[in-house]
């Protein structure tokens, strides 16, 4: 026998219906949906702690910028209508009699009536009336017999009476007349009143935010040392499926939390819980309730008729909250747990919680060091409990639907975000690129948490402001200053600070050299007036072949990049660097480190040639004459300096012993300044630098002004004269006789001799005298008196 397909589809089907046929995955199916109570935890996922600190931070900031007290809104209350009370009283009553019945009447006047009967004899068949309403039939036979008949009727009248219809209308009361005030508001002392409960639930709210201190201060039971608690974020997801099992039910999630006994410091004491998230998820909706009761009636009599009516109504309009989701804490019955839970109800209006994927979160502290590998363990448990929506109570616990987590979760410390005494992995000299205007950049070959930043020194380096994030890691610009003085650290979200440091590892090779280079000695060349040439000996020259390479610090510059090189011999194992002169001078200590070094391993050296006295070569003008200056001349090494030219300029000491290396005297004739703008100054085995002369303005020989001190008398032996640069004095000649004569020390003033003997004195006249200096002679006239008081006429 041959079956359609189509009859075995209807087959299959009916077959499928009755139960007959179930699929095994199916079956696994509703096994597993049936063992299920609808509520599943996924593990517990550690999040970053800082970063929910900084939003409750934001979120207190944000609280304490509220200004709840307003003074403009208490001096608009003040007077203000607290309320009002109005009463009406109002009776009606209605009482009213039937109407008279009303009389139609109708005049019928008399009437008269004909009756005509006509007979045919020749028996045709014909109907006749014999009356108002009779007919008769007959037959004619060819004779016809008529007969008239009259009546009259005499004349009548009607009369009909009406009764109208009687009803009686309820009674309406009268409205109030007095309109009633709008303008009610509650009193200034009352709106004080709310203000300030306003204030004191932000005030809780602020505490709650920041902790108490309890929560997060501990007294360690094994050293007696105050700590504070490490703090953790833990988030549960929790996917909520109920089915017809959970109507009017409450979903609820249970965690209990213990401390790892390895890591416990305070004898035995249960984890802290400083935060719940959600507290509560709430909805508002409104509730209408109104109610009417209205009752009337009426009397009707063939007298009188009443009637009346009562309404009774109310209405109620207020918002209420429908609770989704309730966070609450319990003691678990083990000691040194804290527990907690969630509960989420059905709302608006349905019978059960609706399925969704719900993320919740738990901010706890416990009693361990900030550098325990485990702070604890997690245990959870599901339910559902009967729910009363009316009277919004939770029931007994529904049978059947309790669940014990069978996996416990530890609850590991993530706080660090890379391990401090390695680094960032792969940090080393492949990780900086010379810029080529003192700075290099720098990339980290690892990813990092959101808000890591970098610390330089005090420099704050963020994203968007130096700081660029890439898929696998970040990069950043640094001064090499700050690169070889200062210490760099990647800072991660929870404030743990990382140091960069490079290892420096021989080139070509994985072998890396941990210590520091030592300086056996120096060599300091002037190259001009400006720069000088330093070279320090290496005692141990294979430190030139490690990477990264070695830098000179000198003035807080770097020595060693591009934008100031210097040499690497590696067979003399010497470095060699050109600074200037003013900055040795200024600061006679070097630096020899490498990028990112450990600051324990860098090395100071002393340039001993330099002191802090020392500066840059130059000349200062000390002292002026008419025909000679004296300089200082400030500089470093100048004890063994000399003057190459002009010639015959010597250095001669000048101040301290001490300062022989970095100050002297130098003293120049007129015409050497005159004819050089500057000197050439050399010191052993280097080559001559120059140094400016400063300009000095001589006055002319003949312009010296030389005169007596006093008036000279006839027969003085002695005079003695005033002038500048004296002590240069060569000879006085009179009449080309020499005069002795006694210069000063200050080169300010002379005294003559043996005047009297050569005949100046001789007699009261005017005697002409010739002082020769070393480049020109000046004569000058000297006037002889008899007496030297007199009488002068004006």
């Amino acid at each position: 026998m041959k079956i359609s397909p189509v009859a075995a589809v209807l087959f299959a089907c009916c077959l499928a219906g009755s139960g007959q046929i179930k699929d095994p995955a199916e079956q696994a199916l509703n096994a597993r949906i049936q063992s299920s109570n609808g509520i599943a935890v996924g593990a517990p996922k550690i999040y970053d702690d800082s970063a929910l600190q900084q939003m409750l931070a934001a979120m207190q900031a944000r609280l304490a910028s509220l200004q709840v007290l307003d003074q403009g809104t208490l001096n608009n209350r003040v007077g203000a209508v607290s309320g009002v009370s109005q009463q009406l009283n109002s009776f009606a009553i209605t009482a009213q009699t039937p109407s008279l019945p009303g009389v139609t009447t109708t005049e019928k006047g008399p009437t008269l009536s004909a009756v005509e009967t006509s007979k045919t004899v020749e028996g045709t068949e014909r109907t006749i009336p014999t009356g108002a309403s009779a007919l008769a039939t007959t037959k004619e036979t060819g004779s016809t017999d008529r007969t008239m008949q009259t009546t009259a009727g005499a004349a009548t009248r009607d009369a009909v009476t009406a009764a109208p219809q009687f009803s009686v209308s309820p009674p309406t009361a009268a409205p109030a007349a007095i309109a009633t005030p709008t303008a009610a508001g509650v009193s200034a002392s009352d709106a004080l009143n709310e203000q300030m409960q306003l204030s004191f639930e932000i005030a809780n709210l602020r505490l709650l935010l920041e902790g108490s201190l309890s929560d997060r201060m501990l007294k360690s039971t094994k050293d007696n040392l105050k700590l504070v608690k490490p703090r953790t974020t833990i988030g549960f997801p929790i996917t909520l499926q109920p089915d017809q099992r959970h109507k009017n039910a409450v979903a609820v999630v249970e965690v209990e939390v213990e401390v790892e006994q390895s890591a416990d410091l305070g004898g035995g004491e249960a984890p802290a819980i400083t935060a719940l998230l959600p507290r509560e998820k709430t909805y508002n909706t409104a509730s209408i309730t109104e109610s009417n009761v209205s009752i009337g009636g009426g009397v009707v009599t063939q007298v009188i008729g009443l009637g009346g009516s009562w309404l009774r109504g109310r209405r109620t309009y207020y918002v209420v909250q429908d609770q989704d989701t309730l966070a609450t804490t319990f003691q678990p019955a083990k000691a040194g747990r804290s527990g907690f839970a969630w509960q989420f109800r059905p709302v608006l209006g349905r019978e059960c919680v609706r399925s969704a994927e719900k993320q919740t979160f738990v901010q706890l502290a416990f009693p361990t060091s900030n550098g325990a590998e485990k702070f604890g363990r997690v245990y959870v448990r599901t339910y559902w409990r009967k729910y009363d929506r009316g009277k919004g109570l939770l029931k007994e616990v529904l049978p059947g639907s309790l669940r014990e987590n069978s996996l416990v979760w530890d609850i590991r410390n993530y706080g660090a975000i890379m391990d401090e005494a390695n680094g960032p992995r792969g940090f080393g000299a492949d990780s900086i690129e010379d810029q080529g205007d003192g700075q290099v950049l720098v990339r980290l070959s690892q990813r990092f948490l959101g808000s890591t930043y970098v610390r330089i020194g005090n420099t704050i380096v963020r994203e968007g402001s130096g700081l660029t994030f890439e898929h696998f890691g970040m990069r950043f610009a640094a001064r090499l200053p700050d690169a070889v003085s200062k210490r760099i650290m990647v800072v991660g979200r929870d404030g743990s600070e990382t140091p960069l440091v490079i290892k420096r590892t021989v080139a070509g090779t994985q072998e890396s050299r941990a210590d520091s280079p030592r300086i056996s000695g120096h060599q300091v060349t002037a190259l001009d007036e400006s720069y000088t040439l330093l070279r320090l000996d290496l005692c141990d020259k294979q430190h030139l072949a490690i990477h990264p390479p070695l830098v000179i610090v000198a003035g807080g510059k770097v020595y060693g990049y591009s934008d100031a090189p210097i040499e690497r011999d590696l067979n003399k194992g010497t470095l060699s660097a050109v600074i200037p002169t003013a900055v040795l001078a200024a600061q006679p200590e070097v630096t020899v480190t490498w990028l990112f070094a450990d600051p324990r391993l860098a090395v100071r050296h002393q340039i001993h040639e330099f002191s802090r006295a020392s500066r840059t070569e130059q000349l200062i003008l000390l002292e002026q004459g008419s025909s000679w200056a004296k300089f200082l001349l400030y500089g470093s090494r100048l004890s063994q300096a000399t003057v190459l030219h002009p010639e015959g300029v010597k250095m001669l000491p000048f101040g301290r012993p001490e300062d022989a290396g970095s100050l002297r005297m130098l003293e120049m004739t007129a015409d050497q300044i005159k004819s050089h703008r500057r000197i050439a100054v050399s010191r052993p085995g280097e080559r001559p630098i120059l140094i400016e002369i400063p300009a000095v303005e001589f006055k002319a020989g003949a312009k010296k002004e030389l005169k007596a001190k006093e008036r000279i008398a006839v027969g003085s032996d002695e005079a003695v004269f005033e002038g500048e640069g004296l002590d240069k004095l060569k000879q006085v000649l009179f009449r080309k006789l020499p005069i002795p004569f006694e210069a000063a020390k200050d080169g300010k003033s002379v005294r003559l001799k043996n005047l009297k003997a050569l005949g100046v004195t001789s007699s009261a006249v005017a005697q002409d005298l010739v002082f020769t200096f070393e480049a020109a002679q000046t004569p000058v006239s000297v006037e002889v008196v008899s007496a030297k008081l007199e009488t002068v006429g004006r």
